[in-house]
Formats: C-alpha cells, structure tokens, sequence
C-alpha cells in the first residue's frame, strides 16, 4: 500500500530530472497543530542505485516530526530512521541500540 502511496505521489509531479541522485517527498496534514492534534508531518527520501545497469530508488530515511513544547510548540524530529546508515533515533530515548534500531526499521 506504501509503495502505491508513493507511485502516486510521484505520478502527480512533473517527471523527476534523471539526474538527480535524490528525491525528497513530504506529507503534511494542513490540520496537524500543537492543539488539535491529526497526522504527524513526514519526510522520505529516495536515492538513485544503479545495480547491473538498472536504475532503482531505494529508502534512504524516514523521519516523523510533532510539535514539541509548551505554550510555543516548534515542529521536532520525533522518530528517524536511515536505511543506509542502519541508524535510528527516537525524541525520548536518543540515538538507539542496535537492537532496537532494527526492531523500527522492521516496522517501518
């Protein structure tokens, strides 16, 4: 359902410029506030991999943001996962162990 989501999305753009090593999507619920709640805002970004002469768009990362603070919110990664670097990092626990990274990555 994901990737369809994405093909979507990218279907709806002007096609990419085939030289570009990355594209960056964004989803923003216009309703999302630090009051009323809704959807948090995502980013994913894709990069070019060429294997065996085939080009392919691979995740690169997924980051969810909140708003963040009292009584002046600012818009604050929440939970950030990069595929390439197999790193992932949480607002309440920092930068996680191995362990629990993977765990995140394999729910995403």
């Amino acid at each position: 359902m994901l990737y369809q989501i994405l093909n979507d999305e990218l279907a709806n753009h002007s096609s990419p410029d085939y030289d570009a090593e990355s594209i960056i999507l964004n989803f923003r619920d216009p309703d999302y506030s630090s009051d009323s709640g809704g959807f948090y805002p995502n980013e994913i970004r894709f990069i070019k991999h060429v294997l065996a002469g085939r080009v392919q768009s691979l995740f690169e990362y997924m980051t969810d943001f909140s708003f963040q603070g009292y009584p002046f919110a600012v818009l604050t990664k929440e939970i950030d996962v990069c595929f390439r670097t197999k790193l992932a990092y949480n607002l309440y626990g920092g930068w996680l162990s191995k362990a629990a990274g993977d765990e995140l990555m394999a729910m995403f």
